[in-house]
């Protein structure tokens, strides 16, 4: 699965394609290039995936190896680490 930081697949169809991730039940690693400073969504969107994620925690937690972020800039890698502070309790993993 790519999530191109250009790409607008509609949320429900991301949710539904990590929803198949997890249902495969082998540990993966989450790799991404999004710029983090970049996370505009609707409230509603965004009530979705903290709904997703709520209900998806302990599989995750449990599948889920780690994230790998590549950020060529250094403001934006920055950013990228508090990002990854801020998701570690969803993971269950922080950056390195």
């Amino acid at each position: 699965m790519i999530n191109d930081p250009g790409d607008d697949t509609p949320v429900d169809t991301v949710l539904a394609d990590f929803s198949a991730l997890l249902a495969r039940d082998q540990s993966f690693l989450l790799m991404s290039e999004k710029d983090m400073t970049d996370t505009e969504q609707s409230p509603a969107n965004g009530k979705k995936v903290a709904l997703w994620m709520k209900a998806n925690k302990a599989e995750m937690r449990r599948l889920i190896r780690g994230h790998i972020h590549v950020q060529p800039e250094r403001g934006k890698r920055l950013a990228a680490k508090a990002f990854a502070l801020a998701t570690e309790k969803a993971f269950g993993h922080g950056p390195p």
